[in-house]
């Protein structure tokens, strides 16, 4: 059975022990929005903490992580989280379904430098 776990965007949380903090929020966009900072478990029905997040991730058998495409910050976290799966021992395979063609060559690059 595959848990499927789907974050559409999250946004900067605050680290807690055993885990370390997610990249720092660059943007004030809807920084002061009530839920910015916030993340939401459908399971527990009730906001976690990154750890609970970075958690649920490595337990999962498949994750789709979003975001807004011209947001930075979404990017930097999308990687962090990428990061802490690897670190839990797990090897996420990534699909980036917005690079056109034209920027193929860096893809290939970045994979010659850095095959693991």
């Amino acid at each position: 059975m595959f848990r499927v776990i789907c974050i559409a965007a999250w946004l900067l949380v605050t680290g807690s022990a055993g885990a370390a903090a997610p990249p720092a929020w660059t943007t004030t966009l809807s920084a002061e929005h009530p839920l910015a900072g916030r993340i939401w478990s459908s399971d527990a029905s009730a906001f976690v903490p990154v750890a609970t997040l970075v958690q649920a991730l490595s337990a999962a058998d498949l994750a789709y992580l979003g975001e807004k495409h011209d947001n930075p910050d979404h990017h930097r976290l999308q990687a962090w989280l990428l990061d802490q799966l690897a670190a839990a021992g797990k090897r996420p395979g990534i699909v980036f379904e917005m690079i056109g063609e034209d920027r193929q060559g860096i893809v290939d690059a970045q994979l010659a430098e850095n095959p693991d």
